[in-house]
């Protein structure tokens, strides 16, 4: 069956997917093919009506690439990258392990700064160097 405004195949429609007009109910077609049933949709959505694309999902999506612990080894085993940053990110984790200190625990508050402060630099500078090394930059 036909649209009586844009003449499209809308087989079973009661209202034309192209352009919006209701189609009357008229004979039952038994058959069809491909052919038959091919267009473009230029009709006005609705408030009410979704497009088809938005109830396709793919079967399996990847999740968006985040450096992890695994960019971290390829970062190390990487001979690409410098060692001087690599040694850096080193000395940092043992300062942090480490029982010395610039400034002792044993002041209350003070004594973590120094931690405090590495850790930071050291959170940011893996941050930075993770993601610039998984985007493909200069490392």
């Amino acid at each position: 069956m036909q649209c009586p405004n844009c003449h499209e195949e809308v087989l079973l429609a009661e209202v034309c997917p192209y352009c919006g007009a209701d189609v009357p109910a008229g004979e039952q077609v038994t058959s069809h093919t491909e052919e038959e049933t091919t267009g473009v949709f230029v009709g006005k959505l609705d408030g009410q009506q979704r497009p088809a694309a938005e109830f396709e999902t793919p079967r399996y999506q990847r999740p968006a690439k985040r450096p992890g612990f695994f960019s971290l080894l390829r970062y190390f085993f990487d001979p690409q990258v410098p060692a001087g940053r690599k040694l850096l990110i080193i000395g940092l984790i043992i300062y942090i392990l480490s029982p010395v200190d610039l400034l002792p625990d044993l002041v209350p508050l003070v004594g973590w700064f120094d931690d405090l402060a590495v850790g930071t630099f050291l959170w940011t500078f893996i941050s930075q160097e993770l993601a610039r090394y998984t985007r493909g930059g200069d490392s």
